[in-house]
């Protein structure tokens, strides 16, 4: 019997990620963790700390600041982002990521994309980013940094 779960990725293999933008930082996470994206519905408890809650339906998820997860500057009181992305953060949790502006859908060359030193994760706030890739845009080359589902999650 052949076991195919090993195979080798061959440089033309890609990844289909979702990216957005929080500050000047370029993130992004597989599209495999990506439930949906809505409109902000109105949130509880919205505080500026990394942590708040929203009612979908029936089920209530915890909304992740990124903004202060980066240690960037508190955006504008009351300010939530238009969008919402929902994703999957474990098997039993949902959590929402707000955005300000709609994000992309994104293939990435797996060839290109590379794990962050954790010397480098350490000493910046980039703590929830594990992979980056470069990204060829028109004139530019742009740092796509890719979220690192385990330090999103909410420590118990």
């Amino acid at each position: 019997m052949v076991n195919h779960s090993k195979q080798t990725l061959s440089a033309t293999e890609n990844c289909k990620v979702i990216v957005f933008t929080i500050d000047s930082y370029w993130l992004a996470l597989p599209i495999t963790n990506v439930l949906k994206i809505i409109n902000t519905p109105p949130l509880v408890n919205a505080k500026q700390n990394h942590l708040s809650l929203v009612h979908i339906g029936d089920r209530v998820l915890t909304i992740l600041n990124l903004q202060q997860m980066l240690n960037l500057s508190n955006p504008e009181a009351g300010k939530i982002g238009k969008f919402l992305l929902i994703l999957q953060l474990t098997t039993s949790e949902i959590a929402g990521i707000p955005l300000d502006e709609p994000p992309s859908l994104l293939e990435l060359p797996l060839a290109e994309i590379r794990p962050i030193p954790e010397s480098y994760r350490q000493s910046t706030s980039l703590k929830i980013a594990s992979h980056v890739a470069l990204v060829s845009q028109e004139e530019t080359t742009q740092e796509v940094f890719l979220l690192d589902l385990e330090k999103l999650q909410i420590p118990s």
